[in-house]
């Protein structure tokens, strides 16, 4: 049993971290990327079990994603926080 636990932690810790693209991704604003192309918005929300562990888990989750569309600038439009907590943002490609 403790040995389960262990393993759904280290899970939990590793799935809510930001990849290495996701860490070269810019917080911006809208004119920062008024010439770049609009990708879409991500959004952390419905919160997987890492949410409650860390209050940066929630804005991972969205530059993680943002990184798999190929993002390079991201415009945090909402941030929750406490329990359960989530972000959404939208996300460019910018030259």
């Amino acid at each position: 049993m403790k040995k389960l636990l262990l393993i759904l932690c280290v899970i939990s810790l590793t799935a809510c971290a930001a990849s290495p693209a996701a860490k070269k991704i810019k917080p911006a604003k809208e004119y920062d990327v008024k010439n770049c192309a609009y990708l879409g918005t991500v959004r952390s929300w419905p919160p997987g079990f890492c949410i409650a562990i860390s209050p940066n888990n929630a804005k991972n989750l969205c530059l993680n994603a943002a990184a798999e569309m190929g993002a390079t600038h991201i415009i945090w439009t909402k941030i929750n926080s406490g329990w359960g907590e989530s972000a959404s943002a939208e996300v460019y490609r910018c030259k």
